[in-house]
C-alpha cells in the first residue's frame, strides 16, 4: 500500500483501539545507506531491494497487521491488536531475515544491506486523558527510527508512549 491508504487505515485503526481500549502498535522501517546503494549499483537493482524487502514484511507480519510503503525507502507497519513487546517481536523478526538475506548488485554480487526500525504503541488511555492523534504516534514512531539511526544504524530502538 501508499503512504495515503496508510494514513487513513491507520486513523482508523487507531479510533478502534481507543474506542475500545485495546492494544496497537508501529513500525517504521528504513533500508540503511539505500542512497549509497543506489549509487553503487543502480536504481533497477535499488527496485529490487525493496521488493525484496517488501516480500520479507508480507512474510512476517499477520493478515491482519497493514504494511505499507512509507516514502523511499521507509516502510511502515501498523499492527493492530499488538502490544509494545509484540512489536519488538515483529521488528527484531524483520530484522533478523533482512541480515540474513542475500540482496544482487550489479554484476550479481551478493550484498548485506540492514535495516533500522523504530517501534511504538499508543498509550492505554484513562478517562480524563485526551486521545492521541495519528500524527502523534506516527512522530513517535520517527524519533525511535531516528534515534536507531543515531546510535548506529542497523537495530531496533522503541519509544514507549509513557517515554514521551
Amino acid at each position: 500500500y501508499n503512504r495515503g491508504y496508510l494514513i487513513d487505515k491507520f486513523e482508523e485503526e487507531l479510533k478502534r483501539a481507543q474506542r475500545y481500549n485495546r492494544p496497537l502498535s508501529t513500525l517504521i522501517l528504513d533500508v540503511d545507506c539505500f542512497k549509497d546503494f543506489n549509487d553503487t549499483h543502480g536504481h533497477v537493482m535499488g527496485d529490487q531491494v525493496l521488493k525484496d524487502v517488501t516480500e520479507i514484511i508480507r512474510n512476517a507480519v499477520r493478515y491482519t497487521d497493514i504494511p505499507a510503503r512509507y516514502g523511499g525507502d521507509e516502510f511502515f507497519i501498523i499492527l493492530p491488536e499488538t502490544d509494545i513487546e509484540g512489536a519488538e517481536s515483529v521488528a527484531h523478526k524483520i530484522h533478523k531475515k533482512v541480515d540474513e538475506h542475500s540482496f544482487k548488485g550489479q554484476n550479481n554480487q551478493e550484498v548485506s544491506l540492514s535495516l533500522s526500525i523504530g517501534v511504538t504503541g499508543i498509550k492505554r488511555l484513562r478517562e480524563d486523558e485526551p486521545k492521541e492523534t495519528a500524527s502523534e504516534v506516527i512522530t513517535r514512531a520517527d524519533e525511535a527510527l531516528y534515534e536507531a539511526k543515531r546510535n548506529g544504524r542497523n537495530q531496533v530502538q522503541t519509544i514507549t508512549p509513557e517515554e514521551n
